[in-house]
Formats: C-alpha cells, sequence, structure tokens
C-alpha cells in the first residue's frame, strides 16, 4: 500500500514531519553535490535499436506526493529519451521504458512528459514496492522527438538508496498473444435465458409521465442483486427494472417476473444511466447524467424500489461514462460515515477521469478527485471495491495497454498499473474492460485484446503484479470480441463474460456478417483453469456489425456495455441487451444478411453447475437440463419454432417435447423431436382466426426441463398477401 488515510492527530503530526522533511530536502539540495540527471542524462532510441540504458543519481528518498513533491536530484530524476526517426519508421512497433531495481521493499514510480517535465503525460506507471515500472511510447499517436522520463523515488531505501536500471526498448507494437485459457475438467456450467415481457410500463419525461414498452431500449445495463430480498436489479434507459426469479419450476407463467419501478430522478432528457446495488445492505442506486451539462442525479432505493430518496442536488461529474460502486473503506475508517461502506461515483471528461466518494450512502457527495489525465485514454470501466478497500477503475487504454487505476487510500489518491508480465502483455482495443475481486482480495481482469480476444488475467498485489494470463476465446475460435464484464465470490471463485463472434475481419465495418453469442467463463481456482459456456447456442444476441465508435450508428444497438453480478446463493447473472430478438431475426440462415437491431432486456442465469460461494454448490451430477429459450415465427399457414439450449445439464439431450395449444397453459404435446434438433416447423397451424399457444420441453437421461417458456404466435398475415 503506498498512502493510507490519517486521523486528525495523525495529519498534524504528520504535516509536522513534511515540513521537516522537505527543510531537509531543501538544505539536501543545496549542501550536497548531486546530479539533477540521470546517467547519462540522455539518449537516442531508434526503430531498430539498440536499446539504450542509464542509472538513477537522486540522492535521497521520500516523494509519497508523485510528481508533486518532486526535487530533481534529490528525490527524482529524469532521463531526455529521444524517440529517432520519422512515424513511418515506427509503423508497427513502439518503445517501452522500463524501471527496475534490486530491494523487493523499494518502490518508484514512473511519468512519461512529451517534450519535457512540464509537457503533457504519455504513459506512466505506479506499481507497488518490489515491482517493476513499465510504461510505453507509441510513435504512431505520441509522436517522435524528445520525451523525458521522470522517475520517482516514492519511497525508497535511505542514502545511498537502491537505483535504479532504465532502459528503452523497441518492441512490437502488438506483443506475442496470451497462451489458451488451461480448461477446467469438471462439469460444464449451465445458463438460462429470460426476457423482459413486451408491456406497456410508465416512464418520466421532461413534459410529464408516459408509457413504452418493458426493456426494449436496454442498451448498457447494469445489473445487481439484493442479497436480503433476493431481487435483482436491471438499470438501463429511464426503467429500473426489479426481477424475482423462482427456483423451482413455477405451477404457471415465466421463470422471472419482472417490474418497473423508476427513480425520479430519471427523466428522458438526461444520458447515460447507471445502477448498482450495494449486496451486503440491499441498496440500489440509479443515476443519469445530466444532458449536455457535466452535472448527475442519483436516487437510491431500500426497498426494491418501492420508494426512492434522490441525492441533494446534482453531482459534479464528467459528460461520459458513469459508473457507480461501493465496498469497505481501507483502515482506518473517516470518523462521522454514516453508511457501513464507502461509496464511489466514476465519470470522464474527455481525457480526465475522476471520482468522488460518499460517506453517508449516497445522500452526499465529496469533490471529484482525478484519477489520470493525459496519460489514459478517457473511457474506462465500472469501478469495483475489494474486500480490503482497494478501489479498482479498470481502462482499456492507457498508454497502448490494459491498466487499473487503483486508490489504497479510498479514493484520495489513484495509481496507474498496467496489466502484464514479462511474458504475456494486454494491448487496448474498442471495449471497456472489466475487474473483480474475490473475498481473498485476488483480483480478475479481462480485456477485449485488441478487439480479436478475451484476456484474463489475476493480481495478488492490487495490480502491481500480474499471473494467469490467458486466453478464453481459442477453445472457440473466436476471432472478435466486445464488452467483457466480471464478477467474482469467495477465494478462487470468479466469472467473466463478453460478446464473440468466431468471424474474422472488422466488426465495426457495416459489411461485416458475423453472428455473435454471450459466453460465460468461470474459474474456480483463481484463474489458474477455465470452464466456458456459450449461453446463447443457436441463438444469436447480434447479427453483423457491433459499433464502438461512439455516436450514431445503426450497429450500434448495444451501446457500449453490460454488466453482471451474483445472488446471495452464488448464482451468476448477466444482464445483456438482445439485439437479434424474435424468430424473424434470430431463426435466419447463418449466411443471410441484416439484423434486428433491437435492445431487449435478457438475464442470463446460471441454472446448474458450482456456484461462486461454495458452500451452495450442488452435488457434482448430471442435472434435469435447463428451461430453452424459445422464438417463433409464423408466416401463412406455418409457425416456425427455434430453441436455444444453454444448459443440457451435463447429459446428452435425448429429444426435445414441443407442446401446442389454443389458449395460455393449456399446451398438449403436438410432437417429439431428436435432441440434435433446435428447430421446428408446425405446419398444422392452419386457422388464421386462431392464436397458437407453444412450449418446448428438453429431456435428457435425468429428466425433463421445466416448460416455462410459453410463445405466443398471432396470425399475422403471409409474405404475399401481408
Amino acid at each position: 500500500m503506498k498512502t493510507a488515510r490519517l486521523s486528525i492527530t495523525a495529519r498534524a503530526t504528520t504535516a509536522t514531519l513534511f515540513v521537516i522533511a522537505g527543510l531537509a530536502l531543501f538544505l539536501l539540495a543545496i549542501f550536497v553535490p548531486v546530479s539533477k540527471s540521470a546517467a547519462p542524462p540522455s539518449g537516442t532510441i531508434n526503430a531498430a535499436g539498440p536499446t539504450i540504458s542509464w542509472d538513477g543519481t537522486a540522492a535521497a528518498t521520500g516523494s509519497a506526493g508523485g510528481e508533486g513533491t518532486c526535487v530533481d536530484g534529490v528525490n527524482c530524476d529524469t532521463f531526455l529519451l529521444t524517440v529517432g526517426g520519422a512515424k513511418t519508421d515506427w509503423a508497427g512497433k513502439r518503445v517501452e521504458v522500463t524501471i527496475s531495481f534490486t530491494q523487493t521493499t523499494n518502490d518508484y514510480d514512473l511519468v512519461i512528459h512529451k517534450g519535457d517535465n512540464s509537457g503533457p503525460i504519455v504513459d506512466t506507471s505506479g506499481n507497488g514496492a518490489g515491482s517493476a515500472e513499465v510504461a510505453h511510447i507509441n510513435p504512431a499517436t505520441d509522436g517522435v522527438g524528445q520525451f523525458s522520463v521522470h522517475v520517482i523515488y516514492f519511497a525508497v531505501a535511505p542514502a545511498p538508496p537502491d537505483q535504479y536500471h532504465g532502459t528503452a526498448a523497441s518492441v512490437p507494437l502488438v506483443p506475442t498473444p496470451p497462451a489458451p485459457a488451461p480448461p477446467d475438467n469438471g462439469l460444464k456450467i449451465g445458463y438460462e435465458n429470460h426476457q423482459v415481457p413486451g408491456v406497456l410500463t410508465p416512464v418520466n419525461t421532461s413534459t410529464g409521465p408516459t408509457v413504452e414498452y418493458m426493456g426494449r431500449n436496454a442498451g448498457e445495463p447494469s445489473i445487481g442483486n439484493n442479497w436480503d430480498t433476493g431481487v435483482t436489479n436491471f438499470q438501463s434507459d429511464l426503467e429500473t427494472l426489479f426481477v424475482t426469479f423462482e427456483n423451482g419450476c413455477p405451477a404457471a407463467g415465466p421463470i422471472a417476473k419482472w417490474e418497473n419501478r423508476p427513480a425520479p430522478t430519471s427523466q428522458v432528457i438526461d444520458s447515460d444511466p447507471i445502477g448498482f446495488t450495494d449486496r451486503q445492505t440491499g441498496r440500489t442506486f440509479a443515476a443519469e447524467l445530466t444532458a449536455t451539462s457535466p452535472t448527475c442525479k442519483v436516487s437510491y432505493t431500500d426497498d426494491d424500489g418501492q420508494t426512492w430518496i434522490p441525492s441533494p442536488g446534482p453531482l459534479g461529474s464528467g459528460i461520459d461514462h458513469e459508473t457507480i460502486g461501493g465496498g469497505p473503506y481501507v483502515p482506518p475508517i473517516p470518523t462521522g460515515v454514516a453508511y457501513p461502506n464507502a461509496v464511489y461515483y466514476c465519470s470522464q471528461d474527455l481525457v480526465t477521469a475522476f471520482c468522488l466518494r460518499s460517506d453517508d450512502g449516497g445522500e452526499t457527495w465529496g469533490p471529484p478527485v482525478d484519477t489520470y489525465t493525459t496519460e489514459c485514454g478517457g473511457l474506462h470501466g465500472h469501478v469495483k471495491v475489494a474486500p480490503d478497500g482497494t478501489v479498482y477503475l479498470p481502462n482499456n487504454d492507457c498508454g497502448g495497454d490494459g491498466a487499473v487505476v487503483v486508490s489504497e487510500d479510498s479514493g484520495v489518491t489513484w495509481k496507474i498499473r498496467k496489466v502484464g508480465n514479462a511474458t504475456s502483455k494486454t494491448i487496448s482495443g474498442d471495449s471497456d474492460p472489466a475487474v473483480a475481486i474475490d473475498a481473498n482480495n485476488r483480483a480478475y481482469f479481462i480485456i477485449a485484446n485488441g478487439n480479436s480476444a478475451p484476456v484474463v488475467a489475476t493480481s495478488d498485489d492490487h495490480g502491481s503484479s500480474w499471473q494467469n494470463i490467458y486466453d478464453l476465446g481459442a477453445a472457440f475460435g473466436l476471432k472478435n470480441i466486445r464488452y467483457p464484464a466480471a464478477v467474482a465470490g469467495d477465494k478462487g471463485r470468479a466469472a467473466v463474460a463478453f460478446y464473440g463472434t468466431t468471424t474474422a475481419g472488422s466488426a465495426n465495418s457495416s459489411s461485416f456478417n458475423g453472428e455473435w453469442h454471450l459466453y460465460v467463463s468461470h474459474t474456480f481456482d483463481g484463474g489458474l483453469t477455465w470452464t466456458t459456456t456459450d449461453a446463447t447456442p443457436d441463438a444469436p444476441i447480434q447479427r453483423g456489425c457491433i459499433w464502438t465508435g461512439g455516436g450514431a450508428s445503426i450497429c450500434r444497438n448495444l451501446l457500449d456495455f453490460f454488466d453482471m453480478t451474483i445472488d446471495k446463493q452464488g448464482r451468476v447473472e448477466v444482464g445483456y441487451v438482445n439485439g437479434c430478438a424474435g424468430g424473424a431475426c434470430s431463426q435466419v440462415d447463418a449466411a443471410a444478411t441484416g439484423n434486428a437491431y433491437s435492445a431487449t432486456a435478457t438475464i442470463a442465469r446460471q441454472s446448474s453447475g458450482r456456484r461462486l460461494i461454495a458452500k451452495f454448490d450442488p452435488p457434482s451430477v448430471p442435472t434435469v437440463p435447463g428451461v430453452p429459450s424459445l422464438t417463433e415465427y409464423r408466416v401463412g399457414s406455418v409457425v416456425h419454432l427455434a430453441w436455444s439450449e444453454g444448459d443440457t445439464g451435463n447429459s446428452p439431450i435425448k429429444h426435445y417435447r414441443i407442446l401446442r395449444g389454443t389458449s395460455s397453459g393449456n399446451e398438449q404435446l403436438l410432437t417429439t423431436v431428436p435432441g440434435s434438433q433446435t428447430k421446428f416447423d408446425d405446419t398444422t397451424a392452419t386457422d388464421t382466426k386462431q392464436t397458437y399457444f407453444y412450449k418446448v420441453e428438453a429431456v435428457n437421461a435425468v429428466g425433463s426441463s421445466c416448460s416455462a417458456n410459453e410463445v405466443t404466435a398471432a396470425y399475422s398475415g403471409d409474405t404475399c398477401s401481408g
């Protein structure tokens, strides 16, 4: 830990010590003959090499305030690095700067500026004690010419300090891809998909109340679970949906029951909704950015939306990409707190990103604190808090690398820590990365690595070093990845989710014709091995492009992220968006073009297999199948049925039973089809005045699934007469 919050008395004492330390450093700077530069003070790196090196020369230590408390030649020094040649010479390459040292208790930090130390920050590295600092210059975006490599002696052994050794090397822009994830050979994890019903629901607008179809504009959903009540919260657009799941086969109706209880601060003129449920207290937050203004309005509820309390006045905010998270404080707990956990609100303002902290559960908020400026790309993922109070803000692009921006003092200061090691590195793509932390404070990071692979990594030291860096998509032959999410539970147990396709090429292109599925990967041994499930087999969640360039595009119907959580029994729940909802889209041939461009709220809920909370693990034996996800498409006298089975119960499906009726809940067996078949055309639905109702049951050696997937097929014409 680099810093710690201090009591009032400790602050006073510390302030006195800093005055004394500052005077000592001043006297050192005057009376001790020191060099203000590294040795040698400068050098040039070219695309063809060779690697250049230098050594630190500063005489003392104690720049705990980072660059703000630097005295060059005393507790910081500078190496002037010239990146030679033209930008074109560096095609496919970048400069890697490494600061290494001997003593494992020592702690340096690294900041690279364009020009001199007053220039814009290009990249930083703020790893913990004992970890080398690594940062990059990408000539394609940062240019060539002079850069200053500013090394801060954050906490280094007393004089003479353990001097660092610096190197600058020309390295490939795209590092060697990580190895495929070793497989977990246990039983597979099964999922059932629960789509929001298409019913009208009230929403608020700037001109008053109105109605819209529930969950039909659900891009960028947030999901959480109230462990006190078991109710799941799904936040998107102007709706705050509360979902109750039946854990057995319901006597009638669906397994999931959805209700909209919107927050009073959710209004149509606003944007970028975000939600968060503190599972320890049951409090759910719903926030909306104020359109065209850098402010945010937040409400919270302690009773699953039955009543809401808005925060007084808007929060100071950036203009985009807000996120809310919460968890324990780093000890000591500040005096006067009125809520068990710290709650953090983070957003970005084009370049700078910052976070605010609430100590009273969202009633009031502290001032914004910068997390990074020019050293990282503006967009970040969801903020998460570890059991030990460490706060993580994942970023897709810090100097071209995936990173976590970490606070070890409850949001007072922040450090950028790259995700990678000597053999495997992460590289930026176009999606937000995600992070989750298990009960033993192990962090699990996932990134859409170069847009082409879902790469995971783990860290036990708040991101200072990383292990178990693997590609989860290799086993499925995935070529394009979008929007990773992450959640964790007991020690060694975590899950990640992402959209993936086996089609290569630019997935932003309007001519891209891949089929996308939702994948969920679980680890039960801390990231050493993984098991991955296609949660939507035979039913794409999007066909064609998924646009990640911002702004308006028909392929941006899913917007920019989705989310996942766990319930009190350790079941994983993924709140995602179905962009290919309905049989007219999901049932067409893979070679066809087009998409529904829908944005339908859907939850993939774990229905079998080991949980993220070990004491709720079911027996390690096959089970009945999960409920198939069923779609219909009626044209003339034919009803086209298709289904997706995301949970075989770890036993092959023997057959499917297709049931039909002319009233809801009264379906009878129509026919049986083999377990390898996932489509059926009912050519006997010839009464054009009749609405037909269908269900499909999956049967394996253990038994039959619930029949809780009724669909309605009303006559709507044919392809000739309409």
